[in-house]
């Protein structure tokens, strides 16, 4: 038995005492249950990866999944909250995601950021299982700035450390070079409750915080026992197009369920097209995912019956998708962009927009929103 299930095993004798019996033994029992399968099972930590656009996470989503990139200068994804820090506008220092401002250019001072002065404490993201529906399996953030040697941390359900990645040199750069940008995340099939992350000197600055529902795609890794330290490196995105899994008896319509999984699909496809042209794939990658950002904004809205902001979540999300249609239609993309790639994409995306448009119209709250 480890030593944090020892500890726990402990607490829950202690406590034994001041239960009923019967009520004391089903709650020891369960709640050794849970610690014992959680011991026994290895996280999957990820990184440090280098990172420019959403097209690099190695997350495949499958259910609820959230990236936040602070572009609308605010950490607005629901159930979660960070230890320290604010979202940082553009400035000469900015060190934001490389194609947060449209250009894949080395430079991220034209995107917006998420920043602590503290680096040594770091900022350490909170999940919230009740305002989620359940703790998130994979979670990740960018780490874009800060001086001394930086460290990754995540943590499993009870609180526990899953390992941690790290320390490694930072380049000490300030001025927005993306060059040093690297991504850390996690996998843990039994739930993450919080990651943290920190470097021992100045102030620190992140991007891109995802998790959710999701798998990993296409990797090399190393996995761990709880509490060993790990460094696992990305070869490479995922090259499939399926549907995320759970998806594949879901029939196409306009429903919360059937736009979650079409736009999954669709985002794993045009991360797996390189011949859209590195910056247009990455600016149809961003624009996507902001609409599937937007479509599970309304359906959260959905399960609070707050219609009016369903209604305008998901004319965001049609406007997300009218962008890439605009996109792809431009003389350039018309020239360079295969014809059979272009047309099975707009194909897509105008069911996407056709549906999405009729859920505005149609969707009843809270009986659409998917449970």
């Amino acid at each position: 038995m480890s030593t944090w299930v020892q500890r726990a095993y402990c607490r829950l004798m202690e406590s034994h005492a001041t239960q009923k019996p019967m009520q004391a033994r089903v709650l020891l029992l369960g709640a050794l249950a849970v610690l014992l399968s959680g011991a026994a099972r290895a996280a999957t930590l990820v990184g440090p990866t280098p990172y420019q656009s959403q097209a690099h996470s190695p997350f495949v989503a499958n259910g609820m999944f959230y990236l936040d990139d602070f572009e609308d200068n605010a950490l607005d994804t629901p159930g979660v909250t960070p230890s320290a820090g604010a979202p940082y506008a553009p400035s000469g220092i900015t060190d934001s995601v490389d194609a947060d401002d449209g250009a894949t250019d080395g430079s991220g001072t034209g995107g917006h950021s998420f920043f602590s002065g503290n680096g040594s404490a770091g900022i350490r993201f909170d999940f919230d299982a009740g305002a989620l529906g359940a703790l998130p399996t994979a979670a990740g953030i960018v780490w874009t700035d800060g001086e001394g040697e930086y460290t990754f941390e995540a943590f499993n359900a009870m609180g526990a450390s899953l390992g941690t990645l790290g320390p490694f040199p930072a380049a000490g750069s300030v001025d927005g070079d993306t060059a040093e940008d690297r991504f850390f995340g996690v996998y843990e099939a039994g739930g993450i409750s919080a990651i943290l992350i920190s470097n021992t000197a100045g102030g620190i600055e992140v991007d891109h915080l995802q998790y959710g529902a999701a798998t990993l795609a296409s990797t090399t890794t190393t996995t761990t026992p709880t509490g060993e330290s790990t460094t696992t490196t990305v070869t490479g995105s995922s090259t499939t197009t399926t549907l995320p899994a759970g998806c594949a008896n879901v029939p196409s319509g306009p429903t919360f369920a059937s736009l979650n999984c079409r736009l999954a699909a669709l985002i794993a496809q045009v991360a797996a097209s390189p011949d859209l042209g590195t910056p247009r794939q990455e600016k149809i990658s961003k624009s996507l995912s902001k609409a599937k950002l937007r479509k599970e904004g309304a359906e959260t809205k959905c399960t609070e019956s707050k219609l009016l902001g369903v209604k305008g979540q998901l004319a965001k999300a049609v406007l997300r998708i009218v962008g890439v249609k605009t996109t792809l239609g431009q003389p350039a993309a018309r020239r360079e962009v295969p014809a059979a790639l272009r047309d099975e994409l707009v194909t897509t995306l105008n069911g996407l927009q056709a549906d999405l448009r009729t859920l505005r119209k149609n969707v009843r709250c809270p009986d659409d929103a998917v449970n």
